[in-house]
């Protein structure tokens, strides 16, 4: 089973965050039929090479025009209630979160890490990114 994930929307021009990168119907349809197609043309041993410079590096690295969307759109963590100096930071007071046009705290990889060993170095406000320097051992 081959499993696909893309965004849709039914303009372009709508408002949104994501509309700008999403598929509309007729290319969403025209990828179909070339995904079909492929498959057809895979299952029947036809010869089908793939050019080199489409594989790509395996490299993840954002792009300059990406910027933006992964400052926007990237999650990270924010308290979710006020958390008083040197109350601990567990699932109950902090929570992974897209930042918006605000700024950003801890990417989620730290949220473990966070769960498991730190407390409040200062009173934290509800919703407040969680940054290394408002937070202790």
């Amino acid at each position: 089973m081959d499993l696909y994930e893309i965004h849709i929307t039914l303009d372009r021009g709508m408002d949104g965050v994501d509309q700008g990168f999403s598929t509309e119907p007729g290319e969403l349809m025209e990828m179909m039929k070339i995904i079909k197609a492929t498959r057809e043309r895979y299952l029947e041993s036809d010869g089908i090479t793939i050019n080199e410079r489409y594989i790509g590096s395996g490299i993840k690295k954002t792009l300059p025009c990406e910027e933006y969307v992964r400052r926007f759109a990237y999650k990270s963590i924010f308290s979710t209630r006020p958390i008083s100096k040197g109350e601990k930071l567990d699932a109950s007071n902090i929570k992974c979160l897209r930042p918006g046009e605000y700024r950003t705290g801890l990417e989620p990889l730290h949220f473990d890490l966070v769960c498991d060993h730190f407390y409040a170095k200062t009173g934290i406000d509800a919703y407040e990114p969680i940054e290394w320097e408002v937070i202790t051992t």
